[in-house]
Parts: structure tokens; sequence; C-alpha cells
């Protein structure tokens, strides 16, 4: 009879053992699953935005009317949050408050039958995921400081004024493709986006930055938030993206855009600006 009372204590034991490590893994499964959730909160409740892994005709009104998405599958999610947290450490919490509601993370972007990185219009940003964060992949990993000057140009900035001033530092005779920033920019073949000495020597970042003024500040803003020590060398030989540079630098600092890290880290680099003048004419 004992016999057979511990052989059942001891079927039981392992039964609860099993138990209980299957119930451990159910639950770690369920925080792995719940990360990008617990990450999304976390930036929601920090920078007062709202955060969606789609799209709603009704968000975009007219301005888009023939868009279409594809939406980021669920395990990619948490990686894009790290990288929108990338993105949008480099700003003053109360500028990305006062001047952004939302921001679609989608998989990609159609407009007008053309692929888009992105997209903004009056304070919502739609953007794709490989377009977040900056880890050196190249400029164009930097989207959303693209999409999101955009938003600050017309709500933060005075357009016109700035449209004025950016137009002056452009050769003497120079036109923009577009007067206006649209989906069909894509259509004037400046889609390049990966600048060379040719566009360089004209003032721009690269050749979509050519297409409009807003385009224009869009290519240049986002160098100067995410990568400033690649644009301040590109001011030291090109005198135009010299003065483009310069005029982004006082219009961010003025206007309190940037976090308090970013800003000394940016000062910083500017304060290198004369030795390296210097070195660079020396050679």
């Amino acid at each position: 009879m004992h016999k057979i009372m511990r052989i059942c204590m001891q079927i039981l034991r392992n039964y609860i053992a099993i138990l209980t490590v299957a119930t451990i893994s159910v639950l770690s499964g369920g925080c792995a699953n719940d990360q990008p959730n617990q990450i999304k909160k976390q930036l929601e409740s920090e920078y007062g935005i709202n955060i969606y892994f789609d799209f709603s005709e009704n968000s975009m009104g007219s301005n888009y009317p023939s868009m279409r998405c594809e939406e980021v599958p669920y395990g990619l999610r948490a990686v894009a949050l790290k990288r929108l947290r990338t993105d949008l450490e480099k700003y003053n919490p109360m500028c990305i408050r006062e001047n952004l509601n939302s921001v679609h993370i989608i998989k990609s972007i159609v407009i007008n039958d053309l692929e888009h990185g992105g997209a903004a219009w009056d304070k919502i940003i739609i953007i794709t995921a490989d377009l977040l964060g900056d880890d050196g992949r190249t400029l164009i990993a930097a989207g959303f400081h693209h999409e999101y000057s955009s938003i600050l140009l017309k709500k933060k900035f005075n357009f016109s004024s700035v449209k004025k001033t950016w137009s002056s530092f452009n050769k003497e005779g120079f036109s923009y493709a577009s007067n206006t920033s649209s989906s069909e920019s894509l259509k004037y073949g400046l889609n390049d986006v990966i600048g060379n000495h040719n566009t360089f020597s004209k003032g721009f970042a690269c050749d979509y930055g050519q297409v409009s003024v807003e385009d224009d500040f869009n290519t240049i803003a986002q160098l100067f938030v995410a990568k400033p020590a690649s644009l301040l060398l590109l001011s030291v030989r090109y005198p135009i993206i010299e003065k483009k540079n310069g005029f982004m630098i006082k219009t961010y600092l003025q206007n309190d855009v940037l976090s308090r890290k970013r800003r000394e880290e940016l000062l910083g680099t500017q304060q290198m600006e004369y030795w390296l003048k210097r070195s660079l004419i020396s050679q």
C-alpha cells in the first residue's frame, strides 16, 4: 500500500513539475509576443502620439486618395518601434507633442502607382519600417526626419519665409522642377536619393532635392538631424550646401526642435568646422 502511495506521489510531483515548466514557457512566450505593445505604449506615453501598423483612409482625407499600403508582419514590429524610438529621441519631446499626432508604420506604400518611402500631411506621418532609425545603413534610413521636416515646415516654421530665403541660396537661374511637393514628384525623373559630386556642387543633397523647395528642405533636414557630421563635410566643400546647413542650424535651434542631447552633439560638431575647413584647404 505504502509503495503504491509513493509511486502515486512521485507521478503527481512529476506532473506538477511538467505543468510548471509548461506554464513558465507559455508566460515567457506571452511576454515576448507582447513586446511590441509594451514599446508602443511607452513611446505613445512619452511623446503624446498614436502609433499604428496600418492606415485609415479616413485619416488621409483627400490628400492621397489612391494610396495602397501593406502591413508590417507582427514579428518585425518590435524592431520597427525600436528604430522609431531612435528617431524620436533626437527631438524635444514637447516639439513632437505639439506637431505630431500619429505615426503609421507600414511595410510598403504605393501612391498613384508609384512606390514611396513615406508621406506626411497635417500632423500625420506614414512611413515604411525600413526607413526608420539610423543604423549607418545609408541616408535613406533617416526617412522619419525627412517626413517630419515637412510637418515642421508648415506647422512650426513660416513656410513662405523659408521658401523665399531657401530659394535665394541656389544658383542664379535655377528653377525647381515642381512648384509644390506631391506624389507626382517622382515622375520628374529626379528620384535619386543618393547624392554625388554633381548634385552636391549644385547645392543639393541628392537629385530628389531639385523637385521643390520642400523636397530640398527635407533632404537637407534628414542629413542635418541624422548625420550632421556628413552634412558638415559637404558644407566645407560645397558653398550652397554650407548656406543651407547654416540656415538649418539657425531654424532648428531657434525653434527648440532638437533634444538637449542632440543639440549638444550638433554644437560640438559645428565647433569643428573652422579647423576642418583649414585642414581641407591646406591639402
